[in-house]
C-alpha cells in the first residue's frame, strides 16, 4: 500500500456537514487497499496556502495529487479558522457574506480584515500578477515534486489550461450536460456563472462540489492518473444520475441577495 497526499481547495474538500454523503466524496471512493490517503484540502484557500501546505507535508508521502485552485484569493495563513475553515476571501460575493452573515459573528478585528480584502479585491488587485505569481507557484511544485498529478480548478493558468489538462470544471459542466442540459448555456453566461461554476445552493449528495456520480467519476481517474503518472482523463458525454436536479441544487445562490450589486 502506498501513503497519498491530498493538496487543493474545495474540490477535494469534503464537508463533514454532509454526513450522508461523506463517502461518497472523491477522496473518499479511492481504492483504500491501494492508498493509504491523507487530505489537505481545505475549501476556499489560496493557491499560496495550497503551496505552502503541499511544500510541508509532500515528503511524507508516496504520491501527491493537488487541485490547483484560481488566481486572486485570499487566505490569512496565521489568523484563527472562521466558520471551521481557513480565514479566506474567494471573491468579493463572498466577502460581502461574510460580513453580513449571522452563523458566526466577525470580531471587530475580522471585519476590518474582511473589509480591508474585499476592498484590496474591488479596487487594487492586479489579477494579472496573481496569474503570473500562481503559474510560478506551480513550477516550482512541478519541480519539488515532479511526480506529482496536478488538477486545475480552472483555465486561468497558462501553465495548467486545458485542453491539455482536464479541470475540475469539466466535471462540473458533465453534471449539467447530463441531469439539465437545458442550462448548459449559463455556464457561459458571466453574470450567472464564473468559469463554468454551478453557482447554486448545494443540497446534501454534494461533495467537493460534485454528485456522488460524478465524484465517482472523479475517483476513477484519479487512481488512473496515480497508476499511469499522467492526469489525462477522457470524459464521457453523459453520466447517469439517480436523483434530479432539484435533489442536488437549490435554484437559489449563496450570494444571491448580492448579485445585482456586482453585475
Amino acid at each position: 500500500m502506498k501513503t497519498l497526499a491530498i493538496f487543493g481547495d474545495s474540490f477535494a474538500s469534503v464537508n463533514a456537514m454532509r454526513s450522508t454523503s461523506v463517502s461518497t466524496a472523491w477522496p473518499n471512493q479511492l481504492d483504500t487497499s491501494r492508498w493509504d490517503v491523507s487530505n489537505y484540502a481545505e475549501p476556499a484557500t489560496s493557491f499560496y496556502w495550497t503551496y505552502r501546505r503541499f511544500l510541508k507535508y509532500h515528503e511524507r508521502y508516496d504520491q501527491v495529487v493537488c487541485i490547483v485552485t484560481r488566481p486572486g484569493r485570499i487566505t490569512l495563513r496565521d489568523e484563527p479558522y472562521v466558520l471551521s475553515v481557513p480565514f479566506s476571501i474567494s471573491g468579493i460575493r463572498q466577502a460581502e457574506w461574510l460580513l453580513k452573515q449571522t452563523k458566526c459573528r466577525l470580531n471587530t478585528l475580522q471585519t476590518r480584515q474582511v473589509t480591508a480584502m474585499r476592498d484590496y479585491l474591488m479596487y487594487a488587485q492586479d489579477y494579472e500578477y496573481e496569474v503570473d505569481a500562481n503559474s510560478q507557484l506551480l513550477e516550482h511544485l512541478k519541480r519539488v515534486r515532479p511526480d506529482a498529478i496536478f488538477i486545475p480548478m480552472s483555465s486561468a493558468l497558462p501553465n495548467l489550461r486545458p485542453p491539455e489538462h482536464v479541470m475540475m470544471l469539466d466535471f462540473v459542466r458533465l453534471i449539467v450536460a447530463s441531469v439539465r442540459p437545458e442550462l448548459i448555456e449559463m455556464l457561459g453566461n458571466p453574470r450567472v456563472s464564473q468559469d463554468g461554476w454551478i453557482d447554486r445552493d448545494e443540497l446534501e449528495p454534494i461533495q467537493c462540489h460534485l454528485t456522488p456520480e460524478v465524484n465517482t467519476l472523479v475517483a476513477g481517474c484519479v487512481e488512473s492518473a496515480l497508476t499511469t503518472g499522467i492526469w489525462a482523463p477522457q470524459l464521457p458525454d453523459y453520466v447517469q444520475h439517480s436523483l434530479a436536479w432539484e435533489d442536488y441544487y437549490r435554484e437559489t445562490s449563496m450570494f444571491g441577495a448580492l448579485l445585482p450589486k456586482f453585475k
